[in-house]
């Protein structure tokens, strides 16, 4: 990095790059407006560890996706990529230093990943809520509105946009959602996905 040249932005997606379009779209208009971008994003096996697509640095790693798992499978895999993806854009940001560190969800929880540059750089991390993870869970497996199951995840997304400098959402549904949550109206920026 140059002196003068804008700092990069990193984002984390528990996804394949290719396959996530809103992902790939804000990464895409941020190298189109001249910031260079880093994904760190799953990765299936024979897939390259790095490539720039489109003007954007995937940083590809080996955690793969299990569709239609149980539960405890999502949570390993999710605390897998949570664990690489933290290390990985820690060892990054030495180099890179960061301008900002956004994370896609589902998890919620992934933020975590960037307690490090927050701590150590004051890096801002912007969490991008693409769905409500408390109800997606509670319809994909089945669980009550006032299952222990739907109070733990209502808990982990507070936290986890708590630990968020700002929020990111899809649509004024789930703004409406965050707001009657407790989260700050001025906290949440909508960008639809179109």
């Amino acid at each position: 990095m140059t002196q003068g040249s804008p700092r990069p932005v990193c984002m984390l997606t528990h996804s394949y790059y290719e396959e996530d379009a809103r992902v790939r779209r804000e990464a895409e208009s941020l190298a189109r407006a001249g910031r260079p971008v880093d994904v760190f994003a799953l990765r299936r096996p024979g897939e390259q560890r790095q490539e720039t697509v489109d003007g954007v640095h995937v940083i590809r790693l080996p955690v793969q996706r299990h569709q239609g798992a149980g539960i405890r499978t999502y949570l390993v895999e999710y605390m897998d990529f949570l664990a690489r993806s933290m290390v990985a854009a820690t060892r990054a940001h030495r180099h890179r230093r960061y301008a900002l560190l956004q994370v896609h969800t589902l998890p919620d929880f992934l933020i975590f990943a960037g307690l490090p540059l927050r701590l150590a750089g004051r890096v801002p991390l912007v969490l991008d809520l693409h769905e409500a993870m408390p109800e997606f869970f509670c319809s994909r497996f089945g669980a009550s509105p006032r299952s222990l199951t739907h109070r733990v995840l209502l808990a982990q997304e507070r936290v986890s946009i708590a630990m968020a400098s700002s929020v990111l959402t899809v649509n004024d549904t789930l703004l409406d959602r965050l707001v009657a949550l407790g989260v700050p109206r001025d906290k949440v920026t909508v960008i639809p996905n179109t």
